[in-house]
C-alpha cells in the first residue's frame, strides 16, 4: 500500500512539473566547462569503477573515468538545487570517420542510417538519487530527447547494463532490443543489452499512451505528434516480446 501511495504522489509530482504549476527540483544541462567535466567523470568513476564494477578502477588513476569518445560527444549533467551532480548521459556523435562505440561490438540494423544515429552512453544517476520517483532519469531523459529532436537526430543506440533496461522497461521507455544481449568486454561477468530508440516515435508512443510521459517529455518544446495507436500496439508488442524473452535472461 506505501508503494502504491509513493508512486502515485510522484506521478502526480510529474504531471504538475509539467504544465508548470511546481518548480522543478533538478536541472539538466550541457556540460559548458571544466568544472561541469570534472564532475561528470568523477561520478562516472564513482558508478561505474567503485560501485558497480563495471570498469576496472586501476585504469584511473586520477579518479575520473573518460575515455576517447568524450572527444565527439554532447555531455549531459543534471545538479540539484544545491548545485550537486546527480546525474549525467552522453550522445556520442557517429560523423565522418568516428564511429559511435556500439560499431566496435555489432553491426547496426540496416535501416538506421549512419549520420541520423547517435549513442546513448554513461547514462548515470548518484546512488543518493536513485529511485524516488525516478526525478533524474525522468529529468535527464528529458533534455536528451529535446536535444534530439532540435537537432534532428532519428535514433539513439545504446548497449546498456542489464539492470537499466529493466528500469527503462518500468518506467515505459520504448527502448527496442536488436540484438541479442552479450557479455560486456571490460569486465565479461556483466551483461549488456543492445537496443534502439525511434526518438520521433516515442513523442507518439508518450502522445498515444501515456498523457502525463508525454506533456512532461514535450514540455517547452513545440510538438505537433498526434496519436497513432496502431504504432503504440506495435511498439508494446515488440517491448512484451523482448520482456518475456530476456526478463528471466541471468
Amino acid at each position: 500500500m506505501k508503494r502504491y501511495i509513493k508512486k502515485i504522489y510522484y506521478a502526480l509530482k510529474l504531471y504538475l512539473s509539467s504544465i508548470g504549476f511546481i518548480k522543478e527540483e533538478y536541472k539538466t544541462y550541457i556540460a559548458e566547462n571544466d568544472i561541469d567535466y570534472d564532475d561528470i567523470y568523477k561520478l562516472r568513476y564513482e558508478v561505474y569503477c567503485t560501485e558497480k564494477n563495471y570498469l576496472d578502477a586501476k585504469f584511473y588513476e586520477d579518479y575520473r573515468e573518460k575515455d576517447k569518445y568524450d572527444q565527439h560527444s554532447i555531455s549531459f549533467i543534471t545538479r540539484d538545487s544545491h548545485g550537486n551532480i546527480v546525474g549525467t548521459a552522453r550522445l556520442i556523435l557517429g560523423k565522418g570517420d568516428h564511429k559511435i562505440q556500439a560499431e566496435e561490438y555489432l553491426n547496426l540494423p540496416e535501416y538506421i542510417r549512419r549520420g541520423t544515429v547517435v549513442e546513448l552512453s554513461r547514462f548515470i544517476v548518484s546512488k543518493q538519487k536513485r529511485g524516488r520517483g525516478h526525478e533524474v532519469t525522468f529529468n535527464l531523459a528529458r533534455e536528451l530527447m529535446q536535444y534530439s529532436i532540435e537537432k534532428k537526430i532519428d535514433y539513439w543506440v545504446a548497449i546498456i547494463f542489464y539492470p537499466n533496461w529493466v528500469l527503462f522497461n518500468r518506467l515505459g521507455i520504448p527502448f527496442i532490443i536488436f540484438n541479442e544481449p552479450k557479455r560486456w568486454n571490460p569486465m565479461p561477468e556483466h551483461h549488456v543489452v543492445p537496443v534502439f530508440l525511434n526518438v520521433n516515435e516515442s513523442f507518439i508512443y508518450f502522445r498515444s499512451k501515456n498523457k502525463i510521459l508525454f506533456n512532461y517529455f514535450s514540455k517547452n518544446i513545440r510538438t505537433n505528434y498526434q496519436k497513432n495507436k496502431k504504432l503504440m500496439h506495435e511498439i508494446d508488442a515488440k517491448i512484451n516480446e523482448d520482456w518475456f524473452k530476456y526478463k528471466n535472461f541471468l
